[in-house]
C-alpha cells in the first residue's frame, strides 16, 4: 500500500471514529442491554502477507453461538440477535473496523479478508489475494449481500490482484 492511500486510509477512518462515536456508543449499549453479552466479535483473519490479525465486530448473534451451528449464517439463522439483524442489514456492526484501518491492519476498499481456517484451504493459485491489504466491507453498497458464485468471487480477485485496487 502507498504511503499517500495508507494515510488516507488512516485520516478518514479517524475522521469516521470521531464523527460516528455517538452511534457506537448507543449500538455497543443496545447490544449489551440485548443480552448481557461481550459488545464485539473479534475474529482472526488474514492480512496483507498472511499475517493474521484481529478483526472488529460489532457481536451480532448470541453468545456460544459458534457451538450452536457452523460457521456461516444463511437466510434467517436463529443464533442472530433482534438487534444482530438490524446492525447487519444497515452494516452497523462493521464500524468497529475503523479501528483496523486506523493500526494499518486493513484498507477503507480492498478484498475481503478471510477467515484463518479458511484462507489455510486456499489453493495456492488464489493465496495471491493475500498480497494485497484486506478492505473493510463498511463502504461497499447494502444491497452488496447477494448470492455470488464463485467464479464471479474470483474474477473480482484476479482484478484486484493485478491493478491493486477493488471495485
Amino acid at each position: 500500500m502507498t504511503f499517500g492511500k495508507r494515510a488516507f486510509d488512516a485520516c478518514l477512518a479517524s475522521l469516521g471514529l470521531v464523527v460516528l462515536f455517538p452511534l457506537l456508543v448507543i449500538t455497543a449499549a443496545l447490544v449489551k442491554l440485548e443480552d448481557r453479552g461481550p459488545v464485539f466479535h473479534r475474529a482472526d483473519r488474514v492480512g496483507r502477507g498472511g499475517r493474521p490479525f484481529r478483526l472488529w465486530k460489532f457481536r451480532t448473534m448470541v453468545v456460544g453461538a459458534e457451538t450452536k451451528g457452523g460457521p456461516l449464517t444463511v437466510g434467517s439463522d436463529p443464533r442472530v440477535t433482534r438487534v444482530g439483524r438490524f446492525l447487519r442489514k444497515h452494516k452497523i456492526d462493521e464500524l468497529p473496523q475503523l479501528i483496523n484501518v486506523v493500526a494499518g491492519q486493513m484498507s477503507l476498499v480492498g478484498p475481503r479478508p478471510e477467515a484463518v481456517e479458511l484462507a489455510a484451504r486456499y489453493p495456492a493459485e488464489d493465496k495471491q489475494v493475500f498480497e494485497l491489504v484486506p478492505g473493510s466491507r463498511i463502504l461497499r453498497r447494502s444491497g452488496s449481500r447477494t448470492k455470488v458464485t464463485s467464479l464471479a468471487i474470483a474474477r473480482i480477485r484476479n482484478v484486484c490482484i493485478s491493478t491493486t485496487s477493488c471495485p
